[in-house]
């Protein structure tokens, strides 16, 4: 059964620091800017002493899952490892289902997962945000205040995304009068 997340003194602090690390984490240039503030993210305590087990478990594996990504980095021969979450995922879903709630939160975090295991930054960043739509739907449904965290890392995101999609321009006035022909 949830309980209402300001009850619990310990539940508030961890959804603040995750919510602190999940608006940033778009922000990082790097994958390993990325990873490392992700893994900062304690939603997965949140909700498990909020109440949420589908929540909590599939969260405590994105977390490992983050950490293993940190440690095997971009290695061709150990990038399967991150792949390896997915049937946990699935399987947490099924041993803790709660219906369309679990969906869900095992549907959003099997796209982060996906997320976590590309090279490029952009392509990570893009998963992880649509991993991050279920969560929101996910939040809104059982009531959890992390819904302002989805909401603001979709902002943030978004942002990244533009930063980092937009071709780079230069002005006119700065290309030598030599190449402006």
């Amino acid at each position: 059964m949830l309980t209402a997340a300001w009850n619990n003194p310990a539940a508030s602090a961890f959804a603040l620091l995750g919510t602190i690390c999940f608006i940033g984490w778009p922000l990082c240039r790097t994958r390993r800017g990325m990873l490392l503030v992700q893994v900062g993210i304690g939603f997965g305590l949140h909700y498990a002493l909020w109440g949420g087990a589908t929540a909590a478990l599939v969260n405590g594996l994105g977390a490992v899952q983050t950490a293993a990504s940190l440690l095997f980095g971009t290695s061709r021969r150990l990038r399967w490892l991150g792949f390896a979450f997915i049937p946990g995922i699935v399987g947490a879903c099924a041993l803790t289902w709660n219906g369309f709630p679990s969906i869900l939160a095992a549907t959003g975090q099997i796209l982060m997962a996906l997320g976590r295991v590309q090279i490029a930054p952009s392509a990570m960043r893009a998963l992880v945000l649509s991993g991050t739509f279920f969560w929101l739907a996910h939040d809104r449904i059982v009531g959890s205040p992390l819904l302002i965290a989805d909401l603001l890392s979709l902002a943030t995101g978004a942002v990244a995304l533009l930063r980092h999609a937009a071709p780079r321009c230069t002005p006119l006035a700065m290309i030598p009068s030599h190449r402006k022909r």
